[in-house]
């Protein structure tokens, strides 16, 4: 009884405002309920990114390195014809990068000394291992506080690492995992973004850098 009272002495209030009114109080109270619903869909979580990451990886291969998958950077957008990148960030603030060229030679000069291959440089490099899997050549390394492991067949190569994580121990730790993911992912990603392996070429005996 008191609620329908109260309803009617405020429909005749509203009448006798009359209509700027009622439409200001819907725009208010619509203004309101935007800013609620936009509030709450900020406190949403981002939504997970779905494997695979970085077109070959699963949660099984970063896992161990990022812990939960939250974002993944890169694709197609990062595609060119002669370089692609893409990067998966975790919620342990680590950070697994990826780079793929078809002539690794020529793309990845900051591995690489002057006149020597990537393989070469980074097989001199202290603690470097190198693994013969079939016709590829895969290699891992630390540098910088920052795991590395590449997968080189032919002229084209993927690199996987862990760049930014600065701290040797850690590196050491992740290099191994690096490796693996570069045995099992490498050869798939380089097909998958288009960068068909070709022979090494035959060094010229008579040139010199």
């Amino acid at each position: 009884m008191i609620s329908s009272e109260l309803s009617e002495r405020l429909w005749g209030f509203a009448n006798r405002l009359g209509a700027p009114f009622v439409v200001s109080l819907a725009v208010v109270a619509l203004t309101l309920v935007g800013r609620l619903a936009w509030w709450g869909y900020q406190q949403l979580p981002p939504p997970r990114p779905s494997e695979p990451y970085c077109l070959v990886l699963s949660d099984e291969d970063v896992a161990p390195i990022l812990g939960e998958a939250v974002n993944v950077f890169g694709l197609d957008e990062q595609l060119t014809d002669y370089y692609w990148t893409c990067r998966v960030d975790g919620n342990n603030e680590q950070r697994l990068y990826i780079e793929a060229a078809p002539d690794a030679d020529d793309v990845f000069v900051n591995y690489k000394a002057i006149g020597v291959s990537v393989v070469d440089t980074v097989s001199a490099m202290p603690g470097a291992r190198v693994r013969s899997v079939g016709d590829a050549t895969v290699l891992s390394w630390v540098q910088g506080g920052d795991a590395y492991a590449g997968w080189f067949e032919g002229t084209a190569a993927v690199i996987f690492s862990t760049m930014e994580t600065n701290d040797e121990a850690i590196a050491v730790m992740h290099t191994p995992l690096l490796e693996q993911i570069a045995i099992e992912r490498g050869a798939e990603l380089l097909d998958d973004v288009g960068f068909t392996t070709t022979p090494s070429p035959t060094p010229d005996p008579y040139w010199t850098p």
